[in-house]
C-alpha cells in the first residue's frame, strides 16, 4: 500500500482492473485525484478476501471496474444495474479471458457490499470513434451488420494514458505540446499498438477481439484465418477449443514452449525462445513502418506495461535498427534521461539528437479510467435499480 498502510476510515474511489488472473487495485480520494490514497495488485483467486479488507479500511463510495469489451453499446461509463447486467455477460464471449472476470467482481461485490455504487468502464472506448476503414474487415455487410463486426481495439486507457504522457514529456522536454504524430506500444502479457494523429486514435493493431496484432504471452495475435480453419479439420477442434489454444497456449509460451514470463523468455538461451522473441520485434517493426506511413512520419514513440518498466534495455533492442525511420537508440543506457510526470518518472530510450523521441512510462490506467468517469457525470447519478440479481 504505498509502503505504508493508512489506518483512517477515507471516503474514496476504488478502482479495479482486473486480467485473467491478475487484479489490480487502487483506492483514490476523488475522480480528479493524480495520486492513489493506496494501490496494490493481487490475483483474481485472493480477490475476495483483498475486497473485503479494502471495504473495510476504506469507506469506498464508488467502485470502477474495467471491462476490456463494451461491444457497440457500451461506448461511455454507465452503473451497472440489474438491467443492464445481462447485457454485459452477453459480451463475454468477445473478450473470454476478461470480462468475465469483470463480471466476477461486480457479483463479488454486490455480496459484500450491496449499497455500493459500481461503475463500469470500458478498455474500448477509446477506439469507438476510429476513422471508418481502420474498423472495417472485408466481410459482406450483411454479416458485419447482423453481429456489429469491427476493430474496436484494446487497451485502451493505456494508451489513452500513454498519449497524456507524451504531451506532459513533450512540453518538459521540448517546451511545446503540438507534435502530434505518436506511436504507443502497451507491452505487457497482452500487447497492441496505436497510432495517434493530433491525440486521437487512427489505427490500432487489436481487433474485434484481444486475439490479433502482435505476440503476447498466451496469445498467437495475427495468424491467417484460413489456417484456424485448416487446423480446426485437422485436428477436430469445437470452437472452443480452438479459442483455448489460439489465447492460451500460443504466443511467446506456445512458441518458446518455455514459460508465460517474457523475462524469463529474454533470459533463456534456446531456439525457441530466440524464434519467440525474434517475431516479437518482427511484428512490432512491421507495425511501426505501417503507422509511420499513415501518420505521413513520427514524431514520439511511448512504450509502457510491464515489459517496458522492467526491461529497457530490452526495449531498446525493439527499437534499434531503425535509424529510416528517425529512431535512433542508446545502445547502454547512458543517455537514459528522465522526467517526472505527476510523480511518475519517464525514461528517454533514445538519444537527444534522435529526430523520434522515444520514451518508457509507467502505465497509469487507473487515472484513465476516473478520466473517463468525470468525462460522464451521468453514469454517477443516483440510479435506484443498482441491484444485481
Amino acid at each position: 500500500m504505498n509502503g505504508t498502510e493508512n489506518k483512517e476510515k477515507i471516503t474514496g474511489i476504488l478502482c479495479l482492473n482486473p486480467g485473467s488472473s491478475s487484479l489490480k487495485w487502487a483506492v483514490y480520494p476523488t475522480l480528479s485525484a493524480e495520486r492513489s490514497v493506496a494501490e496494490s495488485k493481487t490475483t483474481m483467486d485472493e480477490g475476495r478476501a483483498e475486497l473485503l479488507k479494502l471495504i473495510k479500511n476504506y469507506s469506498i463510495g464508488l467502485c470502477l471496474i474495467r471491462f476490456v469489451h463494451g461491444g457497440v453499446k457500451f461506448v461511455h461509463p454507465v452503473q451497472i444495474t440489474g438491467e443492464n447486467i445481462s447485457e454485459l455477460e452477453d459480451l463475454q464471449e468477445m473478450a473470454p479471458l476478461h470480462n468475465s472476470s469483470s463480471l466476477e467482481l461486480c457479483r463479488l461485490l454486490q455480496e459484500i457490499s450491496p449499497d455500493l455504487k459500481l461503475i463500469a468502464v470500458f478498455d474500448t472506448e477509446y477506439f469507438h470513434f476510429l476513422p471508418q476503414v481502420s474498423q472495417l474487415y472485408g466481410l459482406s455487410r450483411d454479416l458485419t451488420e447482423k453481429y456489429n463486426i469491427r476493430r474496436y481495439g484494446f487497451h485502451g486507457f493505456a494508451h489513452s494514458a500513454m498519449s497524456k504522457s507524451w504531451e506532459e514529456i513533450s512540453h518538459v522536454t521540448r517546451g511545446s505540446e503540438n507534435d502530434s504524430r505518436l506511436i504507443t506500444l502497451q507491452l505487457g502479457s497482452g500487447c497492441s499498438m496505436a497510432a495517434i494523429k493530433n491525440g486521437q486514435p487512427i489505427d490500432t493493431t487489436m481487433g474485434f477481439t484481444p486475439n490479433d496484432g502482435l505476440l503476447m504471452s498466451t496469445r498467437c495475435g495475427e495468424i491467417d484465418p484460413g489456417l484456424v480453419t485448416w487446423l480446426q479439420r485437422k485436428e477436430g477442434w469445437t470452437s472452443e477449443e480452438t479459442d483455448y489454444y489460439l489465447n492460451e497456449q500460443s504466443g511467446w509460451f506456445g512458441l518458446s514452449a518455455e514459460s508465460k514470463d517474457m523475462a524469463e523468455v529474454i533470459s533463456s538461451k534456446s531456439n525457441g525462445a530466440s524464434m519467440a522473441l525474434s517475431l516479437f520485434i518482427h511484428r512490432i517493426h512491421k507495425n511501426l513502418g505501417a503507422y509511420f506511413a499513415l501518420l505521413g512520419g513520427l514524431d514520439g514513440i511511448v512504450l509502457s506495461g510491464g515489459i517496458a518498466e522492467h526491461a529497457m534495455p530490452f526495449c531498446r533492442r525493439i527499437l534499434a535498427n531503425l535509424g529510416h525511420l528517425g529512431i535512433e537508440m542508446s545502445a547502454d543506457g547512458d543517455f537514459c534521461q528522465a522526467v517526472n510526470i505527476k510523480g511518475m518518472d519517464a525514461y528517454c530510450l533514445s538519444i537527444p539528437d534522435s529526430r523520434v523521441s522515444c520514451w518508457s512510462v509507467k502505465g497509469s490506467e487507473h487515472l484513465a479510467m476516473m478520466d473517463s468517469v468525470a468525462r460522464s457525470p451521468d453514469a454517477i447519478r443516483d440510479n435506484k435499480k443498482n441491484k444485481i440479481d
